[in-house]
Formats: C-alpha cells, structure tokens, sequence
C-alpha cells in the first residue's frame, strides 16, 4: 500500500515537473518570437516545477522508508537515503522558486548584463522603456505616457512635433527624490536601434536672445543632473509660437557659451533650436 503511494507521488511529481518544464519552455519561445500565450501563461511553471519535485522527494522517501520497514536497508541507510531526497527535494524546489530573485540580488550587475544581451538577443527593447536602450521591434512612433504624468501644454505641443517626425516619446516620471531637482521631460527615440536621447523642452515665450540663453542655461542645469544615469543630453528649444529669427538663435547660444564658460555652468550637450519658420538649427 504504501509502496503503491510512493510510486504515485513520484509518478504525479514527474509529470507536474515535466508539466512545467514545458509551459516554461512555450512562455519563452512565445516570448522570444512576440506571441501570445493565452491561458497558458497564467499557469505559474516556477510553481509546476517546484511542487513536482518536492512530491518527487516524499514519495522517494516514503519508498526508502517502506525499504527500512520490511528489513531491506538499516535506520542508517534509511536516515541517509531519505534525509538526502528530501533535502534534494527542498533545495531544487527553493532554487526554482527563488533562483532568478537571488541571481538578482546577489549579482545585480551580472543579472542586468544577461537580461540586456537577452532583450537584444530578442531583438526586443529594455523592459523599463524609460531607461536608455534600443526598442528593437517595439518601436513605435508616438507618445508614451505610462507614468500618467499631466504634460503642461508646451510639453505636450513639444512632443507632438517630435512624434510628428516619426519619434518614439518616451514621457518620464517626476523625480522627488532630491529637493528642488527639476525633473527632465522626454527620453526620445529616433529609430529601433536608437537607445534614446533624454530631451529637456523648453518653449519660448519671448523672440529675444537672452530668452534663448537663458532657456539653453536651465535645460543645461536639468540635463547635467541625470547624465550619469542616462548619458549626454538634448535640450530643445521651441521658437515657433514667437516667430524666432535664426539671428536671435546664434546670438543667444553664443551668449549662453559665454556665460558657462564664465560661471562654470552645465551646457547640453547638443542643442535644437526651433525657428518661427518650422525650420531647426543644431549646436554645436
């Protein structure tokens, strides 16, 4: 009877392994390829696997047990034999459950390499979209807003032009980590392969050149504050709405060079200024 329980529990623990070997293996390739999967990927394979194995253990060390009580093997054997299968059993059961977590956070750097060269194996963008990195075939054109941030009206005049260009707008989420730190608006992506530039708008309000300087000067100041976590910025400066000459363009960036280089202030790294034409000069 009790032999009869052990085989059981093994067989119906192979099959719940084997089970969720395969669901694993479909939600991936599903994954690798931008299928769908269903039902299927409600099924936890993590769960599937490690109930197979721990019912896998009891039911190997029921049989040893069965072996010890008809005399086959000695309390020695019996303690050995089975203490090693439930112990097997637990420890596969903690690895497949918690294996990825503990990769993560015993090794981050090494589990953020992997699930890079993963994604761009995928040919498939970073999973924050909010962070620099290719999107690879989750390029779009368009605004994206997860962080359901309320754009002021500039923002949002500033990113329909981008996506108007064919533009993927990455809008990002206000920082409040740090008191009086202005946050930066958009990380904006030209194309699949582009890992994304982060982009501070600024819209003019007045066609003079020191208005130019001094918005160049502001968005330098944001951009400065996140280039360790994005890399080199953009600050665009939207002239249209004033009607912005090209002259008042080139005499305002030259007078916010001067000003940096006087008051050791941040600049972009690369500047788009807007005319009151449509059409956009790039400094340097």
């Amino acid at each position: 009877m009790f032999r009869f329980i052990a085989d059981a529990l093994r067989w119906v623990g192979g099959v719940l392994v084997g089970v969720g070997v395969l669901v694993a293996a479909v939600s991936f390739v599903a994954g690798f390829f931008s299928f769908g999967t269903g039902w299927l990927g409600e099924i936890p394979a993590g769960t599937l696997i490690a109930t197979g194995m721990l019912l896998w253990g009891v039911g190997d060390a029921l049989d040893t047990t069965v072996d010890w009580a008809e005399g086959r093997i000695s309390g020695t054997e019996l303690l050995l034999s089975a203490g090693t299968s439930i112990a097997l059993a637990l420890g596969g059961a903690v690895v497949v459950k918690l294996g990825g977590k503990l990769f993560k956070k015993l090794a981050p750097d090494l589990y953020e390499r992997l699930k890079k060269w993963i994604d761009n194996l995928r040919g498939r963008g970073p999973a924050d979209p909010s962070l620099p990195g290719p999107l690879g075939k989750d390029f779009k054109p368009g605004l994206s807003n997860p962080t359901g941030r309320q754009l002021t009206t500039d923002e949002q005049v500033g990113a329909d032009l981008l996506t108007a260009e064919g533009k993927h707008v990455q809008v990002l989420a206000e920082d409040h980590t740090v008191q009086r730190r202005k946050s930066v608006d958009f990380l904006v992506r030209e194309g699949p392969k582009d890992p994304g530039v982060i982009s501070e708008l600024k819209t003019l309000h007045s066609p003079s050149s020191s208005a130019v300087q001094r918005n160049i000067l502001e968005a330098g100041g944001q951009l400065d504050q996140y280039k360790a976590r994005y890399g080199p910025g953009r600050a665009i400066v939207d002239g249209r709405g004033i009607g912005l000459t090209a002259e008042a363009a080139d005499r305002g960036y030259r007078r916010a060079v001067g000003q940096a280089r006087d008051h050791a202030q941040p600049m972009p790294p690369s500047i788009r200024i807007i005319l009151g034409d449509g059409s956009s000069r790039y400094y340097p």
